[in-house]
């Protein structure tokens, strides 16, 4: 199975990388700042899925709920001080990884452990200033996190150097892994996935600023681990500008998925072992009334049973807010389905997905807040929650998906980016901004 955990983890999207990078190093809450701006939540399986019917279904009946007793038997525990997570993978029912950023003045890049009911720091070299966005664990002393470094800017320079950062944990911690040359200077990856031990795969965006010389266009960025080293590769024809990857997904090394678009459009492309093609994919284009459309993370329970996430983006008409999108992929190409309206004034954006079977899959994110808050803002409790991204958990049963009811909080950030489920315990795990959520198999 690959999901946001074991086998991967992020957002269709278009915009200046250096501006970004410049965000994520003055933010004092990353995730918060990363979910307004990309539009879904970071880590794995990106791509632009338009199409009539997102955003569709009835409103969530009810409103708040005061314990996450009611939110469909999910449980939570908070995340350490001064942490917000990105992306989860767990190799079993109380063993888990996440990845994030350190609430510091230049955003480093953070590690913990949750084993046994505690929490661990792991120890992650080689990188000041920057963000981990995407996780995958092959197993338990192997895991792979892919992100950015940032170099800041000194007094009278144009713009933030953006590079690609690749860790490794062998079981004493992440260690930095070089990878191929960087083709710009505003470069990321945002996805990782192995389907196996020497056969793995990481997407990306990569850009030359404007600021700094280049044509400021973003372009797909993928590479591949083959067990010695990490290479450049390339998708399938045609090449789209103003493009990033930052989808990928393995159920084994001849079955993959990328996904690469813009709010113009996009592709999703499949690798069969030996070369990637571009696969049928409706109107790519974004949905009636939206400005633009896009998944954020992808499963797969089979070869043709297989879901994406995310948004339909930017509202162009006033006081129509943003909508998820659920689109599924059946062995014929992908459709959009009716995903459940989420009330509020800026609507929500779905960041992660994974399945416990065919008939029980789970789908997290977060409301959009009403702006993107200053440092000083976010240090300062709010009763208002439309300030901060609440918590989103959409359930599907096997025939329609349904909004849960979830706790509101006005003092924190409380969204959700990333989820995973092990079938084996029918245990589930997603990384919140300020907790870690769990449904047991029980």
């Amino acid at each position: 199975m690959a999901d946001g955990g074991p086998h991967g983890q992020a957002p269709g999207r278009s915009r200046s990388r250096g501006a970004r990078a410049l965000r994520l190093a003055g933010s004092v809450v990353v995730v918060a700042v990363v979910i307004v701006a990309a539009g879904v939540a970071m880590a794995v399986h990106v791509g632009l899925l338009g199409g009539a019917g997102s955003g569709s279904g009835p409103a969530p009946t009810g409103g708040s709920v005061p314990t996450a007793a009611a939110a469909g038997g999910w449980q939570t525990v908070d995340l350490p001080t001064g942490f917000s997570a990105t992306g989860i993978s767990c190799v079993s029912a109380d063993d888990c990884w996440l990845i994030g950023a350190n609430h510091d003045r230049n955003a480093s890049p953070a590690v913990w452990r949750y084993s046994g009911g505690a929490w661990t720091s792991v120890a992650i070299a080689g990188v000041g200033s920057g963000a981990l966005e995407g996780l995958t664990c092959v197993s338990a002393d192997d895991c792979w996190a892919v992100g950015q470094h940032i170099t800041v800017p000194q007094t009278g320079a144009s713009d933030a150097v953006v590079k690609p950062l690749i860790e490794h944990d062998a079981g004493a911690g992440f260690s930095p892994v070089t990878g191929p040359p960087a083709p710009g200077d505003a470069d990321s990856l945002s996805s990782v996935t192995c389907a196996k031990a020497d056969d793995c795969w990481a997407g990306g965006n990569y850009a030359a600023n404007s600021e700094n010389g280049g044509d400021g266009i973003e372009h797909p960025l993928l590479e591949h681990y083959d067990g010695s080293a990490w290479t450049l590769s390339a998708l399938a024809p045609p090449v789209i500008d103003y493009a990033g990857l930052d989808g990928t997904a393995c159920l084994g090394p001849d079955e993959c998925w990328a996904s690469v678009g813009t709010a113009d459009g996009g592709v999703v492309e499949e690798f069969d072992g030996a070369s990637w093609t571009v696969v049928s994919a409706p109107q790519l284009a974004p949905s009636p009334g939206f400005s633009q459309s896009g998944v954020g993370r992808v499963t797969c329970i089979v070869a043709d049973d297989c879901w994406a996430v995310g948004s339909t983006g930017a509202p162009t008409v006033p006081n129509l807010p943003t909508q998820p999108l659920i689109a599924h992929y059946t062995g014929a190409g992908w459709v959009t389905v009716s995903s459940p309206h989420v009330s509020g004034p800026n609507g929500a954006t779905l960041a992660g997905v994974a399945c416990l079977s065919a008939s029980d899959c789970w789908a997290v994110g977060a409301t959009m807040p009403e702006a993107i808050a200053l440092p000083a803002e976010l240090s300062t409790p709010s009763p208002d929650p439309a300030l901060f991204p609440q918590p989103v958990i959409e359930h599907y049963d096997g025939s329609a998906w349904t909004v849960l009811a979830t706790p509101q909080s006005g003092t924190d950030d409380t969204g959700l980016a990333d989820i995973t489920c092990a079938p084996a315990t029918g245990a589930c795990f997603a990384a919140g901004m300020s907790a870690l959520w769990i449904l047991t198999g029980a």
